[in-house]
């Protein structure tokens, strides 16, 4: 889970509801929420990464919001580079799926990814 601040907005029963829920009665305790949840948020982790990734997302996917999937992406490892200086993290979007993103048409993108890794 990540970019928890973006996901709390989205209220169409997605597993940031329950924030949602609690945000509604208690509107004083946003800050104190959010701070709380920094410390869990996938995309502060994803600022330390420094291996190689490959991410996905099925756009239609309401467990977890794209935007919170490509702030992952966007923050992950600055220093994810090998030695000819190219970025090792990709992300391919899957624009009609949803939390199953690619399935199992997604097998043959992470041995293409990790082939690449080891050429």
């Amino acid at each position: 889970m990540c970019n928890f601040e973006r996901a709390i907005g989205f209220n169409d029963g997605n597993s940031f509801e329950e924030w949602n829920r609690y945000l509604r009665t208690q509107r004083d305790m946003v800050d104190v929420v959010l701070d709380t949840l920094s410390y869990v948020d996938g995309v502060n982790f994803a600022k330390h990464a420094s291996a190689p990734a490959l991410f996905s997302t099925g756009l239609e996917d309401a467990s977890c919001p794209p935007s919170t999937a490509f702030a992952a992406f966007n923050y992950y490892g600055d220093r994810v580079v090998d030695a000819g200086g190219r970025v090792r993290k990709k992300i391919v979007v899957y624009p009609f799926n949803e939390h199953e993103g690619g399935g199992e048409h997604h097998w043959p993108k992470q041995v293409e990814f990790l082939r690449g890794l080891i050429q």
